[in-house]
């Protein structure tokens, strides 16, 4: 494993470091899949096309590994009792403020995406990619306000990303982040469902994630899980004219309608124009007719 003396701010960043990273990571995704169906559809194409084909799988898994880290740990944040209390006290009186010890902690996420390739409309390959990240936290002290996760005043913590493909560990890179100060979030950060919030509050909100809290303390986070709009970030599809060596992006139309459809649904519960119930049960017709 590689420690990584940037501070990097995705798991891209991580992996392959800062400016174009797309050439390194198209040599590893090649090479990773030699002998794989990537590796055996490749070899089929004229060689314009092939490079076309190569050039927007890479692409298209750049997309999906560009993951912002710091909103992972914060997702993870969420799950910790000592946070969501003083949320709690904070939201009841709105004019204070609390700052919070956090011990030292693990946040763990895994994600299992994939690139589909289609040429001329028919599949021929799929990547399937594994991306793990763990953070090893140290004494950090949190500020807290009206409910909300509003700064980090003071700690650091380890991360440390693996990607696999086709279930074989590729690459993995460690870095460290330093918190001095009070470093003030970008937007205050929910700790709480978003029922508990006074209606047309303009609180930050975040991707939805399962997360569980196992006895040693790790918190595992298996972000955009079983939530249609996630899953649907998840994939990616290339679509490649094996005639004129062109290509373009596939984004499933249905499942795109869905999305949007539970985005909608989502801004109409936090504005107050759904009550927990209906906002419930029109989101489970949403999802099953997916």
């Amino acid at each position: 494993m590689t420690t990584v003396p940037t501070h990097p701010d995705s798991a891209l960043t991580l992996l392959f470091g800062p400016g174009d990273r797309n050439p390194e990571l198209m040599d590893t995704i090649l090479t990773a899949s030699n002998g794989g169906d990537l590796d055996r559809a490749l070899k089929k194409l004229p060689p314009p096309t092939r490079d076309v084909a190569a050039r927007e799988v890479t692409t298209a898994t750049a997309e999906l590994l560009d993951i912002n880290l710091v909103d992972v740990l914060l997702r993870g944040w969420r799950e910790y009792a000592d946070l969501t209390s003083a949320a709690r006290r904070t939201l009841a009186a709105p004019d204070t403020s609390e700052l919070v010890s956090l011990t030292s902690h693990r946040v763990r996420m895994s994600q299992q995406p994939s690139v589909a390739v289609l040429v001329d409309g028919r599949q021929v390959a799929d990547l399937r990619l594994g991306l793990s990240l763990v953070f090893e936290v140290k004494a950090v002290l949190a500020r807290v306000r009206a409910g909300q996760l509003v700064a980090v005043v003071s700690g650091n913590c380890d991360v440390t990303a693996t990607l696999a493909i086709d279930d074989v560990d590729i690459v993995s890179k460690q870095a460290q982040f330093e918190l001095p100060g009070e470093a003030a979030l970008t937007k205050p950060l929910r700790l709480l469902p978003a029922r508990d919030y006074p209606p047309g509050d303009d609180g930050a909100k975040m991707a939805d994630a399962a997360a569980a809290v196992s006895p040693d303390g790790t918190v595992h986070t298996h972000t955009l899980n079983n939530n249609a709009e996630g899953h649907e970030r998840q994939k990616q599809a290339v679509q490649i004219n094996a005639l004129a060596a062109t290509a373009s992006p596939v984004a499933p139309k249905a499942d795109n309608e869905q999305a949007g459809r539970l985005r909608k649904l989502q801004e109409l519960q936090e504005a107050g124009l759904l009550n927990q119930g209906e906002y419930e049960d029109k989101r489970a017709e949403i999802i099953s007719s997916i």
